[in-house]
């Protein structure tokens, strides 16, 4: 899988990683300020004010914000990033999304209304 940015492999003290490994399901609200990589499911809320990536395992039923996200797995549900979204070929969002900048790759879908080139404060001139 290409990446986008360099996920943190190595957990340092700046910034810890937290993975919801396969086989796991997370409820509620699960709001963080460090990388969050998803391969298991998640049902209710996701958010880090850092990057994150839902693997090709994962399963979200949640609305995600991230700083960076990539997708390779399944969102339904809607989904705010304030940088980067990178929609890889197996990924699938159902939902509406917001983010700067949108890359998808080809067999991607995205089933939602879609706004880019947002950064918060912008307004329609």
């Amino acid at each position: 899988m290409t990446k986008m940015f360099s996920p943190r492999e190595e957990t340092d003290n700046n910034h810890p990683q937290t993975v919801i490994g396969d086989g796991v399901r997370v409820e509620g609200k699960c709001i963080g300020t460090g990388h969050v990589t998803v391969r298991g499911e998640v049902a209710g809320t996701l958010k880090t004010s850092d990057d994150m990536v839902i693997e090709s395992s994962a399963k979200v039923e949640a609305d995600v914000e991230a700083n960076n996200l990539v997708v390779s797995g399944e969102i339904k549900g809607n989904v705010h990033c304030h940088g980067q979204l990178q929609l890889m070929a197996s990924g699938k969002i159902y939902g509406d999304v917001t983010t700067n900048v949108l890359s998808v790759e080809t067999g991607a879908i995205i089933k939602g209304q879609c706004t880019t080139g947002t950064q918060s404060g912008d307004s329609a001139a």
